[in-house]
């Protein structure tokens, strides 16, 4: 572990046996950071950078406290070797966890001007710092925590703002106190994470190593999604808490016929789980492992279907709610109210996979029968997510010149020539010119059932269909078994049809850096 000398801001080794008293610094990642590398010999163009200041400032005032030497992510670890990287990854929350006193640095807060912390949008609840993924284990470990504003000004502590703290993160006010994180259940420590953000997606995984008491190693390249279902399957190998299973996908972007398995994909899907703990049936204990035929979980079922072979439980194919050992916190015993998922058997046998999985219920259990099942992980998106909140799709009209929209479905929408809306589907009926008989329906959408958004279009030409008050039936010719599915199913992003006999009329659907915006471009052109 390499240290600051916070008088000659040299840095110096140590092995874990010789490891003196030292104060850490937490802070948000701007410019112009000082690296490990700039530190061996740093010369002026170094004490520019505006990440010197921030070390130079630290270090007065752990040496003010008697600190010989201080730590900082920034520069006493070097990154360019992957091995000591894994090592400090894995050894970061033990870093915090060691320290006597973490500095906790806010430099978007001006607490200077006098604004009192708990005021209602004040900077300090504002601040990046309790929006990233590895000030949440800098804010747990430490035994003590002191907050500064941009201009080293205290704030105040951990201790003495916990009750605000404890309203913008989440957190329980005993674990801000200094209670072990683990005596809270798996659900609620996600939760804690679940709107959080770090710069590389897999991080989203890594920084919660240590709040689960877990060590894997970091495989930059493997995508969130991938490392965020290996810190669960970590998680299980060590804790049998089954409120790890106790999520809900976003039902805005819920994948109606992807099947899922009992892990979640990523911290997002944790967001309403802070009241959820372990309560395990009187008739089992929860328990579960991973096995080749996938995660064997104790759940519990009320109805006992008997199938044709020697396993008694549901049909193939037959969408079945099974209760977890997990209940609401503070919920009465007798009202035997337990959260549940969907499942659906896929194979005979005990082979199941989640349905459903915008669904985390809360049933009341009415027998007490148990049973233990196989769930297959769902294979889609894993490694290809980042953790970008799912915000849907949405586009933007971009009709040429000449054209006009003349009317819309949906009828509660208002779309002008280059607004931007958020919908899976829209008709758009356009006149070109002045003359109400040259008209035409632009129909385009997104389906989201898969990985990628799949977009789609389609021009209606025919008068016949273009009278009054039809566009809402061709809205929904696109419906499923409806007469234009197939027309989505050939996903065409580029089309154009004849209009009369000497003019045609396209549209295109283009991408943006955005994956989830679309810009639409309609036009008319003479037809040679």
């Amino acid at each position: 572990m390499r240290l600051i000398d916070t008088s000659t801001l040299q840095l110096t080794e140590f092995f874990d046996n010789a490891i003196p008293p030292y104060a850490i610094l937490s802070h948000t990642w701007g410019n112009e950071e000082v690296l490990f590398q700039h530190l061996q010999n740093p010369t002026e163009v170094t004490k520019q950078r505006r990440g010197y200041s921030k070390i130079v400032r630290s270090c007065e005032i752990a040496r003010k406290f008697g600190f010989k030497y201080i730590w900082n992510d920034t520069c006493c670890i070097n990154k360019e070797s992957s091995a000591e990287l894994s090592e400090a990854i894995n050894s970061m929350y033990r870093y915090y966890h060691g320290s006597v006193v973490c500095y906790a640095y806010l430099a978007d807060v001006s607490y200077s001007h006098g604004e009192d912390p708990r005021a209602e949008n004040s900077e300090f609840r504002r601040s990046r710092w309790f929006t990233r993924g590895w000030t949440l284990q800098e804010l747990i470990a430490p035994s003590r925590v002191v907050f500064f504003d941009k201009d080293w000004k205290e704030i105040g502590t951990r201790s003495s703002l916990r009750d605000l703290i404890t309203e913008i993160t989440g957190i329980p006010a005993p674990v801000l106190l200094g209670r072990d994180s683990k005596s809270c259940s798996v659900a609620q420590r996600m939760s804690w994470v679940a709107r959080r953000q770090t710069t590389r997606a897999e991080d989203i995984a890594y920084c919660l190593m240590g709040i689960f008491g877990v060590n894997m190693p970091p495989l930059y390249g493997e995508g969130g999604t991938r490392a965020f279902i290996r810190l669960q399957e970590e998680i299980i190998r060590y804790d049998d808490d089954p409120t790890i299973f106790a999520w809900k996908s976003d039902t805005s972007t819920a994948k109606k016929h992807v099947e899922r398995g009992m892990l979640a994909w990523y911290p997002l899907e944790f967001a309403d789980s802070g009241g959820i703990i372990a309560h395990p049936f009187k008739e089992a204990p929860a328990s579960h492992r991973m096995t080749n035929s996938g995660l064997e979980v104790t759940v519990g079922w009320d109805h006992h279907i008997t199938s044709d072979d020697s396993y008694g439980g549901p049909e193939p194919n037959l969408p079945t709610f099974v209760h977890l050992p997990c209940r609401l916190e503070g919920s009465p015993e007798e009202d035997r109210l337990y959260f549940g998922v969907w499942v659906e058997r896929r194979t005979w046998g005990k082979q199941f996979v989640r349905i459903r999985p915008e669904h985390l219920d809360l049933v009341k259990r009415v027998s007490g029968g148990t049973w233990r099942l196989h769930v297959k992980e769902g294979v889609l998106n894993l490694g290809m997510d980042d953790f970008a909140s799912p915000s849907g799709s949405y586009f933007t009209i971009s009709p040429k010149h000449n054209l006009t929209i003349a009317e819309t479905y949906p009828e509660n929408t208002n779309y002008a020539s280059g607004s931007t809306f958020n919908t899976k589907r829209v008709a758009v009926k356009f006149q070109i010119g002045s003359s109400a008989s040259m008209t035409f329906a632009v129909v385009f959408g997104v389906d989201t059932e898969y990985r990628d958004n799949i977009v789609w279009t389609d021009i209606i030409t025919d008068p016949r269909e273009l009278e009054g008050g039809k566009l809402k039936e061709i809205y929904h010719s696109y419906d499923n078994f409806s007469v234009r599915q197939e027309i989505r199913v050939q996903a065409l992003d580029r089309l154009e049809k004849r209009l009369t006999d000497n003019k045609l009329v396209f549209v295109a659907i283009n991408s943006s850096c955005d994956r989830n915006h679309f810009v639409v471009e309609i036009g008319e052109a003479e037809r040679v």
